[in-house]
């Protein structure tokens, strides 16, 4: 009887003096995954108050790091990296570099504010190179989306600033007509276009165009730009003198108000 207790006993003796492993849990393994996308997200979110306070070269050099270390990431949140890093290689006039990462996201058919700014983006890279084809083929392909009215405007407004570096003024004027005037950037374009339109020799729609800005003052206040208008009091009064009408240029001159030097 005690040969057989010996054995068992001698097992419990073991058993209470080699260590137990813990063995990982599922509810373990699911924190572990929960901590590394709080990771991710809270980096994440550090590029991002880079890139929203202009740091761009900090954005950048956060938004690579991050890459580099989550290489297996959602298709959404791999466009938004590719957002940011192209955007912000734009913004430093990176371009080749920034090209790449643009193209990842202009042609998607979600994330649309992504989408329509990097195609505007892409937009100013092709104008620079003088590449038309590519500029008309990233707009028709950003146009036909279903957008907002919003994303619409800065797609149109993006374009007219692309065929003005191009040099086809008479396709920034009619881009400009496009954007609804209660915008903010609706005065921006029709100014684009009155250069575009001096440029064309096209005085009576630069002058045209002018007056359109200068007769809604009160949306350059709402909008915080009203120091656009002595740009356009200025430019006015230009077109008036190379019409010949010397009269009205002076008097465009002395109602010009520079904000800066004002008492």
């Amino acid at each position: 009887m005690r040969t057989r207790l010996a054995i068992p006993l001698v097992l419990l003796l073991v058993a209470a003096l080699v260590p137990v492993l813990p063995v990982p849990s599922a509810d373990a393994a699911v924190s572990e995954v929960r901590l590394k996308r709080l990771n991710f997200f809270y980096r994440f979110q550090q590029g991002r108050n880079y890139w929203n306070s202009n740091s761009y070269l900090e954005a950048a050099a956060h938004f690579e790091s991050l890459m580099s270390q989550y290489m297996e990431l959602p298709r959404p949140l791999q466009l938004q990296l590719d957002y940011y890093l192209g955007s912000s290689y734009h913004e430093l006039e990176m371009y080749d570099t920034a090209q790449p990462y643009l193209e990842k996201l202009a042609y998607q058919p979600f994330l649309p504010a992504f989408v329509i700014d990097s195609a505007t983006r892409l937009l100013d890279i092709y104008a620079r190179r003088g590449n038309r084809a590519d500029v008309v083929k990233i707009y028709e392909a950003a146009a036909s989306k279903p957008l907002t009215p919003q994303l619409k405007v800065k797609l149109d407004y993006g374009a007219s600033q692309a065929f003005f570096r191009l040099g086809e003024y008479r396709r920034v004027r009619e881009l400009a007509l496009r954007i609804d005037p209660d915008t903010p950037e609706a005065p921006r374009a029709l100014l684009l276009s009155a250069y575009a339109m001096m440029n064309a020799r096209e005085l009576g729609a630069a002058e045209e165009d002018l007056k359109r800005v200068l007769r809604n003052r009160t949306l350059l206040r709402e909008f915080n730009i009203e120091s656009l208008e002595p740009e356009v009091q200025v430019l006015l009064a230009k077109v008036h003198f190379d019409q010949g009408a010397y009269t009205k240029s002076v008097q465009v001159l002395t109602q010009v108000r520079a904000p800066e030097f004002q008492p």
